[in-house]
């Protein structure tokens, strides 16, 4: 049993890896077409937390159509948002070639879906939501139909 309870601190001099999402790679490597939206295939992910934590609302957003795709989750557990990318992106699988995602614990989960689609994850710089700003815009259009009092039950 613990009785003082302090803030754990890293050992002076060894790497921080508590919570880093493995296999990382930021949106400055993506390709340059990406970023000129010419061609239909990239997309946006992020969630949407309802109150005191209870539902999540994964949006999917293609960058050139804005086409957008909105599911309920359970939770922000990252293997049931990564099953629910692959169901959710498997009939569209000819026109996902990457997905950007911000750097929340909900996509730890990465890899499984970009194996499973074939595809290539990026993810923004950490507290640079702009380089998302379709998906963030989308986020906020959405949020007027669903507040987060409403997002409650799963």
């Amino acid at each position: 049993m613990r009785i003082c309870s302090k803030k754990y601190r890293k050992k002076r001099g060894s790497k921080w890896t508590k919570g880093q999402i493995p296999n990382r790679i930021y949106i400055d490597q993506r390709p340059e077409i990406v970023d000129k939206k010419e061609r239909i295939g990239d997309w946006e992910a992020d969630t949407i937390l309802g109150k005191q934590g209870g539902c999540v609302i994964l949006t999917l957003t293609e960058r050139k159509t804005k086409f957008t795709i909105i599911r309920k989750l359970k939770s922000k557990n990252a293997k049931e948002l990564a099953q629910k990318v692959i169901a959710v992106l498997k009939p569209y699988r000819d026109k996902v070639k990457t997905i950007t995602m911000d750097n929340g614990f909900e996509f730890y989960e990465h890899s499984a879906f970009a194996k499973a689609l074939a595809i290539e994850t990026y993810f923004a710089f950490p507290y640079h939501s702009w380089e998302r700003g379709l998906n963030e815009n989308t986020n906020g259009l959405i949020r007027q139909y669903f507040p987060k009092e409403q997002i409650l039950i799963g």
